[in-house]
Parts: C-alpha cells; sequence; structure tokens
C-alpha cells in the first residue's frame, strides 16, 4: 500500500539529490517506513558484513562488484567466523557447513556454471562444491545450498 508514496519519494529525493555527496541514487526501498524489513528483497545482514570485510581486506572479487552496493547498505555488524570461500570466478558469503552440504549466498560466473570448482576461504579451509547451470554472465543467489564433492 505504501508503494505510490515510497515511488513519490523517491523521484523527489533523486531530483534534489547532491551527487557529490551521495553518488548512489535513492530507490523506493528507502521510502518503505513499514514493510517489515524481512518481506523487503535485500540481501541478509551477515552477507553484508561478510563482503565489507572482504573489500576492506583487497579479497572481494571485482566479478562480484554489481553486488556490493545492496551488500553494503544491509550490512550487519557482525562479520562472520567463516566469512567466505573464493575461486577466481565464484566467491561464497557467509557459509554455513552441513552434512555435506554448504549454503551461503553465491556469486558467481557463467564460466563456472555446471561444473565441481574448489574454493579455498581466506583462513585457508579449502572445499570443493557442484555449481548449478547460470543462465547469465554473472549471477547472484542468496541462501543457496550447494552440495559438498
Amino acid at each position: 500500500m505504501e508503494r505510490p508514496t515510497a515511488l513519490l519519494a523517491a523521484q523527489n529525493a533523486n531530483l534534489n539529490r547532491d551527487e557529490k555527496k551521495r553518488k548512489v541514487p535513492f530507490s523506493m526501498d528507502d521510502f518503505y517506513l513499514y514493510q517489515p524489513k524481512e518481506m523487503r528483497n535485500a540481501p541478509a545482514e551477515r552477507y553484508g558484513a561478510a563482503a565489507l570485510w572482504l573489500v576492506e581486506n583487497k579479497l572481494f572479487p571485482t566479478f562480484a562488484l554489481f553486488c556490493f552496493p545492496e551488500l553494503n547498505k544491509n550490512r550487519g555488524p557482525n562479520v562472520p567466523t567463516l566469512v567466505a570461500f573464493l575461486h577466481p570466478h565464484a566467491v561464497l558469503l557467509a557459509p554455513t557447513l552441513g552434512e555435506g552440504t554448504v549454503k551461503g549466498l553465491l556469486i558467481v560466473e557463467n564460466v563456472v556454471g555446471n561444473q565441481s570448482i574448489t574454493m579455498r576461504s581466506p583462513c585457508g579451509q579449502e572445499i570443493t562444491v557442484k555449481i548449478p547451470a547460470v543462465n547469465e554472465e554473472t549471477a547472484a543467489q542468496e541462501d543457496i545450498t550447494l552440495e559438498l564433492c
């Protein structure tokens, strides 16, 4: 119900935005006052915290930069113990290991789609996972569960 108001507020804010102070334009999501945070199409805070840690340590892959503004905007205060698993064409943020699986936010290039790849965490832990098929050049999927090989 607040969508029309959020749209008008975002348009007005962008018309009056000082591009030197705020380079990124406002979106409607910035003006939802009553919508619960869980209902917004935003990544979980742990993924943003992990992404920021990788950027600060110069480990965030350049192919994944298209996701960083949204991740940074929604970052939480606590960096996960296991920050990420990295590969030259894939990154799995804030992974949680399960019984034969790993779950996290996957950002991947299509060159490794439908393949098994070995990923390494900044602390040296290594896993081999099966990457699903990727239709776009790069893709991101939150809370994806990958099978360990």
